[in-house]
């Protein structure tokens, strides 16, 4: 082979390998791009839920539940622990008539979750509100205070992506 022609020849070589590494870079930043898509999208559709105590005038308490995240929250459990201990209740029965009939309270509008039940982003939901006249601004935080020790709700919730989380009011 004459010189020329094997000049032609690696140059035609190097060009193939060179198209090759760039396919390949190519292919890499392609799929690195894809996969922080993926997780972009995951989390900007994540659920973020809060607890929040309210108190709209002096003689009404309640517990909020917000969410704060970019999507939606879809309840998978909903449980009240009373004194530490989950109310149990058996089909039929409301879970806050038997808290309020153990701290003989009946002055309460309550919020329970069913199952698969969704809380949409930007919006919140009043777990219980009491409503007395006898709470007056002294005894408010007193009142607070015996509520926060005494009632805990969980609930366990999942994001479009079915990923698990879970809050706790306390």
């Amino acid at each position: 082979m004459s010189r020329i022609k094997k000049n032609h020849v690696k140059i035609e070589t190097l060009s193939i390998i060179i198209s090759l590494v760039l396919s390949l870079f190519a292919l890499v930043v392609s799929i690195y791009s894809a996969v922080q898509t993926y997780k972009h999208n995951r989390h900007s559709v994540r659920p973020l839920l809060m607890f929040d105590n309210n108190f709209s005038s002096d003689s009404t308490y309640g517990l909020i539940i917000k969410n704060v995240g970019l999507g939606p929250a879809i309840i998978k459990s909903f449980d009240v622990f009373l004194d530490n201990k989950k109310v149990e209740v058996k089909k039929g029965e409301y879970v806050w008539d038997k808290v309020c009939e153990k701290l003989k309270i009946d002055w309460v509008t309550t919020y329970a979750f069913d199952k698969d039940d969704t809380l949409e982003n930007a919006n919140m939901k009043h777990i219980f509100i009491i409503n007395d006249k006898r709470i007056t601004s002294g005894r408010r935080q007193t009142m607070q205070n015996y509520l926060d020790r005494r009632i805990n709700v969980h609930i366990a919730y999942v994001s479009l992506y079915d990923e698990f989380y879970s809050t706790k009011s306390k």
